[in-house]
């Protein structure tokens, strides 16, 4: 519902000069660089919008980790306090990076956004999507050796 109005608001803008944007993808905060009419109110609207979609679910996910710490340490076997932090950390790693990314992207003014972030955050979303395949892939090749050794045996 709201990136519906986002969108719709975006572009009833009056629009003039250059039609290109120095962006990879056509994302708002881009196109509202374009717009030739006041977009302060916009930039409020998706300030909050903004604040609602990813600070907040960022922040009960933070909470929830920390109750998962707490929880960690009170397990009496070193080897479970290893395996539970190794697949929290990658985790966390992973939510932290997306999240991060957001909140670089819909989170600055207008006129503080640069090709210097445009590239970190490209950056920031390559090192993302790398660490969840390399997660997925250790998963998987341990699913496999447990399953081959599980036939073996029997």
């Amino acid at each position: 519902m709201i990136t519906t109005l986002q969108t719709t608001w975006v572009f009833s803008f009056p629009y003039c000069g250059p039609n290109e944007i120095n962006h990879i993808s056509c994302e708002t905060p881009a196109v509202l660089e374009l717009a030739c009419a006041d977009t302060f109110l916009f930039e409020v609207y998706a300030f909050t919008g903004t604040i609602l979609i990813v600070v907040v679910p960022f922040l009960l996910i933070l909470l929830s980790y920390i109750r998962i710490l707490f929880a960690i340490l009170k397990m009496p076997s070193s080897t479970g306090r290893e395996k539970a932090f190794s697949t929290c950390a990658s985790h966390l790693t992973s939510v932290t990076l997306f999240y991060g990314t957001a909140c670089m992207t819909y989170l600055q003014p207008k006129s503080s956004i640069s090709s210097f972030t445009t590239i970190i955050t490209i950056t920031v979303t390559i090192t993302n999507t790398i660490s969840i395949i390399s997660v997925t892939t250790s998963i998987i090749i341990t699913t496999i050796t447990i399953t081959v050794t599980i036939t073996n045996t029997c």
